[in-house]
């Protein structure tokens, strides 16, 4: 019986290893091979002109989010996609930090990407910049859209994330309560009024929260009335809320022991921001998605294996239901290399190693020096259950690659964020 067992283990091993096989000698025949600079290959371009359009959604997905490549190839795919009418850049960023980087966008004033939380903005104290270089690059991603808007006007950027950092919002506040409509209301509704003072009283005080809740609640009480009497009154309470929950994630992330039902939590608080969003959008608006591959994931359904990318819903997968055959999903994977992204501990740099048996594994070995531009196919699908790709950098993980994503961007060699 045991030698049965063995036997069976080792033809199951086999067939595993042939089915890769075949993966991989689809991968060969059908990819395209890129540079990874700010231009994308005429392959790639001629496949992306093929597939993109009726699409209302791009999603370029990225497996980690700190590497040097990763700015590079960001823009690459944004000029093609701006070609073909995707105006309209979601980061995963909180939604107040971005605007900040919209208004860049709109004036040129580099004063709005320090007014940032996660470039070391913090409400009351002078403008600056954090001095670490994932600032530093993230600053020169801004700057090359930048140039980009002044080709394409209707660019704008925002987010679909809470604030990590949460202050900025402070900002969008100030300029709020002063205005003259605001001033009028607050003086005839005692329930509105009182929102403003807690929002205020939050900025000075260890229980930000409390403030916070406490002031959205009666803010939310008299929505009705505003709405008649201030001018996006709505957009307030959107701003408001999002802040709130800002707070609250930056609060229970550091809370000890850690519980992972927090990026659960804040997956659905991507959920109604989005929400806001598309409510009140025009139907002819195109969006490119900018973030971890593990939100912009098409399926939340689970594989046989019981493993997933993700455990819990995702963005991707949230906003593939509402919009079915409106999405075309782009991951990327990388090889080796080195990085400061998760599981990097104290912003060092961390080395990114091949492991066996993964895909990537397999791309590097058909590509080690250049990027190669793939589709997802019918092989892959068949296949799906056995293919382990890398989250992060470090962690071996089965998906449902099948219905993940439509096409995939591998790139062989990362190197480090750069000053």
């Amino acid at each position: 019986m045991k030698l049965m067992l063995i036997i069976a283990t080792f033809l199951l091993n086999i067939s595993a290893h042939a089915n890769l096989s075949d993966v991989k000698s689809w991968i060969e025949k059908n990819h395209v091979k890129d540079k990874v600079n700010k231009v994308l290959s005429n392959g790639i371009k001629a496949s992306l002109r093929r597939d993109i359009p009726g699409n209302k959604f791009v999603f370029l997905g990225e497996a980690d989010h700190y590497f040097h490549e990763k700015y590079t190839y960001r823009i690459a795919f944004i000029k093609e996609l701006l070609k073909l009418g995707y105006y309209n850049i979601y980061e995963e960023m909180g939604t107040a930090s971005a605007r900040r980087a919209n208004l860049f966008l709109e004036t040129g004033n580099e004063d709005y990407l320090k007014q940032i939380g996660l470039f070391g903005f913090k409400y009351g104290e002078p403008l600056k910049y954090r001095d670490i270089v994932q600032v530093k690059e993230s600053v020169r991603f801004f700057k090359e859209l930048r140039k980009l808007k002044k080709s394409y006007p209707k660019l704008k950027f925002a987010g679909f994330d809470l604030d990590m950092r949460p202050g900025t919002a402070y900002l969008d506040f100030d300029k709020f309560s002063n205005r003259s409509d605001v001033i009028k209301f607050a003086k005839k509704n005692k329930s509105f009024s009182q929102s403003l003072k807690s929002f205020e009283k939050s900025k000075r005080s260890d229980f930000k929260r409390l403030y916070l809740e406490s002031g959205l609640k009666a803010a939310q009480k008299v929505r009705s009335l505003g709405i008649r009497e201030v001018k996006d009154y709505d957009h307030f309470l959107h701003f408001y809320k999002s802040f709130k929950d800002s707070v609250i994630f930056d609060e229970d992330i550091k809370k000890k022991p850690f519980n992972w039902s927090i990026f659960d939590w804040r997956e659905k608080r991507m959920f109604e921001i989005m929400t806001y969003v598309l409510k009140n959008e025009k139907p002819h608006e195109k969006y490119i998605f900018l973030g971890h591959n593990g939100h912009l994931i098409k399926t939340d359904k689970q594989n046989s294996n019981g493993k997933r990318y993700n455990d819990w819903d995702t963005i991707g997968a949230w906003i593939t239901k509402r919009y079915p055959n409106r999405v075309f999903a782009i991951w990327s994977f990388i090889g080796r290399g080195e990085h400061r992204g998760h599981h990097c501990s104290g912003r060092k740099t961390c080395t990114i190693k091949l492991i066996p048996e993964t895909l990537e594994e397999s791309l590097y070995e058909i590509s080690p020096d250049k990027g190669i531009y793939f589709k997802n196919s019918q092989v892959i699908k068949d296949n799906e259950d056995l293919i382990q790709t890398v989250v992060n950098g470090y962690e071996p993980t089965f998906g449902k690659y099948g219905e993940a994503a439509d096409a995939f961007y591998f790139i062989p060699e990362v190197t480090d964020l750069r000053d």
